[in-house]
């Protein structure tokens, strides 16, 4: 049976039926070697994003850890009336000292100070340091030797530190507090 379209072109539906089905050899090693060559790169891509995700994860509860260590300070420069802001202060601490606000009876403590800071959170250890701080004639906040001592500063560096993948990392959160 003959069939004409409308170009007038005529053709035998019997060969369509010799057109062959399938795929060939060579196509079927295209698609291999394409799916060889594609899917590490996605694999790779998946692996990385859930990587950083983890890694995102911890950042954000370090951080979130050392913004809560932060607001207990706040919290016991306002409401401590014991704490000590002279210049020998004994809440100032040495460069190997640190404390670890906690609450305690339902209120932020300080803590004592220690020179080996225990784990908060089981897998975070949160440090505070508290240092005088000095300013120039002008009144900015200096460095430099010959500053005066500000009695009514401290500045104050959380420390969160947790291991990365084996890697120690580390975030440091610093501010300046003033008792007026």
């Amino acid at each position: 049976m003959k069939i004409q379209n409308a170009s007038l072109k005529t053709f035998d539906r019997n060969k369509l039926h010799n057109v062959q089905q399938g795929f060939t050899l060579i196509e079927l090693l295209v698609a291999i070697g394409l799916t060889a060559l594609f899917l590490p790169a996605l694999v790779f891509v998946f692996s990385f994003s859930l990587g950083s995700a983890s890694q995102g994860e911890n950042y954000t509860l370090a951080y979130t850890l050392a913004q809560e260590q932060m607001e207990a300070i706040y919290y016991l420069k306002e409401n401590d009336l014991d704490w000590d802001w002279t210049e020998f202060s004994p809440f100032n601490t040495a460069a190997d000292e640190y404390y670890q606000p906690q609450i305690e009876a339902g209120r932020w403590t300080l803590g004592s100070r220690t020179d080996n800071p225990q784990l908060t959170d089981g897998k975070y250890t949160a440090t505070v340091k508290i240092l005088p701080v000095k300013r120039d004639a002008v009144g900015n906040i200096s460095e430099e030797e010959g500053s005066d001592q500000d009695d009514t500063s401290r500045k104050i560096i959380i420390k969160v530190s947790w291991k990365e993948n084996g890697i120690p990392t580390d975030i440091d959160l610093v501010s300046y507090v003033s008792r007026h």
